[in-house]
């Protein structure tokens, strides 16, 4: 699914993100029981509220998104940025899990259960996972709304 992101006008951006969302709620077999997605910084990322962004102007003053999403969909929002998303999938459903998989059907007892990963696009990104758990880190900035 494509949608644009309507970067200059807030409330129709707003809108396109929740379109989004019923969008891929209406697919799922089963009920959601949490939304998580990345989203650049600079963000507020525990809190769910996204600041100045370069690429979408309407956002500049501080968007409570998070909450604003809880409140629409009745369930909680994690927000972080793609490096530890990314990374934080595939060590739970992708890359790890693949290797230790191979390493179990080789007969060896090593099994991995950290993880750093890099996404490089408009900008970069990095996460760890270590034992399981996403290291958040320092990425998130304090922001306020209005």
């Amino acid at each position: 699914m494509r949608l644009p992101s309507n970067g200059q006008d807030l409330d129709l951006c707003l809108q396109t993100i929740q379109q989004g969302f019923e969008e891929v709620r209406s697919q799922l077999s089963e009920p959601a029981v949490a939304i998580s997605f990345a989203f650049p910084g600079p963000a507020d990322y525990p809190n769910g509220i996204i600041g100045d962004l370069g690429n979408l102007p309407a956002f500049r003053g501080g968007v409570a998104l998070g909450p604003m999403l809880e409140e629409h969909f009745r369930l909680p929002v994690f927000i972080n940025n793609d490096g530890d998303l990314f990374t934080y999938g595939e060590a739970i459903a992708g890359f790890l899990p693949y290797v230790n998989e191979k390493l179990a059907k080789a007969g060896s007892p090593k099994r991995f259960k950290n993880l750093f990963g890099i996404t490089l696009g408009t900008g970069f990104g990095g996460g760890i996972v270590r034992d399981g758990h996403l290291y958040i880190g320092d990425n998130a900035l304090p922001v306020k709304c209005g």
